[in-house]
């Protein structure tokens, strides 16, 4: 995959991704112990609505997340609480082209850049295709889920950086921009990225062994999978602990020898 396509894809809803960036000339994007813990909070802050994320790791300038991005009425449903506004690059893209809608709204509903009144320019669409009987070619709703989802992480990766920027005294962009994303095809592609991103540690030095690692989720999975409150996605994909972890091995081993 081309840069290019890393930092332009789509971020579906329903689909699986890995997601990653570093920090501005890959240096540190965590100074204390206690940034990767706000990491992690603002990043459920942020995200934890929007997407399903089955496995993450935090190094000393990057971080790596594999997620399934929500479904199309969880995303919208979650950015109609938030009130979020859109910019002029989606009215121009998306909005503008449906004049005649647009004219159909009341004054009430004449902003657009409000989230609830694009729902309803999306509702109203969706009625004048089914009166004319014809499907529509425009799925407004479908572009405002994909809107939210990036939309989201770059708060979230602009919140955490303001805060870093203050402890650190320093200014500028903490990542670089923008974040990158592959998508995941399918289930065989995606045990694999999960093996991939928990030996990343071991793999850039940080550890000797991924299991030792503390900032990553192949420990999160473990006890989880003890306590039996794996969630369904990540039981799909390994039947138990142990096979869990017998991949994790197998991988290392696979690794060793490629």
């Amino acid at each position: 995959m081309t840069t290019l396509q890393e930092h332009t894809t789509p971020l579906l809803p329903d689909q699986y991704y890995y997601i990653y960036n570093l920090g501005n000339n890959k240096q540190s994007i965590f100074f204390k112990r206690d940034n990767y813990r706000y990491f992690q909070f603002k990043y459920g802050h942020y995200m934890s609505n929007i997407v399903d994320t089955l496995a993450w790791v935090l190094l000393d300038n990057a971080f790596h997340l594999v997620v399934k991005v929500k479904s199309e009425k969880a995303i919208l449903l979650e950015a109609r609480q938030l009130n979020l506004k859109v910019d002029k690059a989606f009215l121009d893209k998306y909005v503008w082209k449906f004049k005649t809608e647009t004219n159909q709204l009341t004054d009430e509903f004449k902003d657009l850049t409000n989230f609830k009144n694009l729902l309803n320019l999306a509702t109203l669409l969706k009625i004048r295709s089914t009166v004319n009987g014809n499907e529509s070619t425009e799925n407004l709703t479908k572009e405002l889920a994909i809107w939210v989802v990036s939309q989201q992480m770059r708060r979230f990766l602009l919140s955490y950086s303001k805060s870093i920027n203050k402890q650190q005294k320093r200014t500028g962009s903490l990542f670089q921009k923008p974040f990158r994303r592959r998508t995941i095809e399918d289930i065989h592609a995606l045990k694999k990225q999960i093996g991939f991103i928990h030996h990343l540690p071991v793999q850039y030095g940080y550890a000797s062994n991924f299991e030792q690692y503390n900032w990553s989720s192949f420990n999160q999975h473990v006890f989880q999978f003890k306590n039996q409150i794996t969630d369904n996605t990540i039981k799909q994909l390994f039947v138990s602990q142990k096979d869990f972890e017998q991949y994790h091995y197998l991988y290392k081993r696979l690794k060793s020898i490629s």
